[in-house]
């Protein structure tokens, strides 16, 4: 059985926190208005983002320069599948670690 996306979200919310101890991400997850939908805010002191979703697929992510408030990522995915949704986290957490590389020189 697939896990649902809000699980997977759920999961990859979490461990994209600890992955990144260094960082001290914070993690808060609130219920959308539409049903099924929900996100999660993800903020550090380098970067403030956020990971959306809205079924029956859309994934939309921002992460914003903590200082400037400058927009550093924003990305709307439409999705096709929990693997899809699986295969864009995972590249979530590359280019988020990239940021986070770019702001520590």
């Amino acid at each position: 059985m697939t896990a649902k996306p809000e699980q997977i979200i759920k999961d990859w919310a979490l461990s994209f926190r600890d992955r990144f101890k260094k960082e001290v991400f914070y993690v808060n997850y609130s219920h959308g208005h539409q049903d099924g939908s929900f996100w999660y805010n993800l903020d550090c002191e380098k970067l403030v983002g956020s990971i959306c979703y809205w079924p029956p697929g859309t994934l939309e992510i921002q992460f914003n320069h903590y200082e400037t408030g400058t927009v550093v990522m924003q990305e709307t995915i439409e999705l096709d599948g929990s693997n899809a949704l699986e295969k864009n986290l995972a590249l979530l957490s590359k280019r988020v670690e990239k940021l986070l590389a770019s702001e520590s020189t």
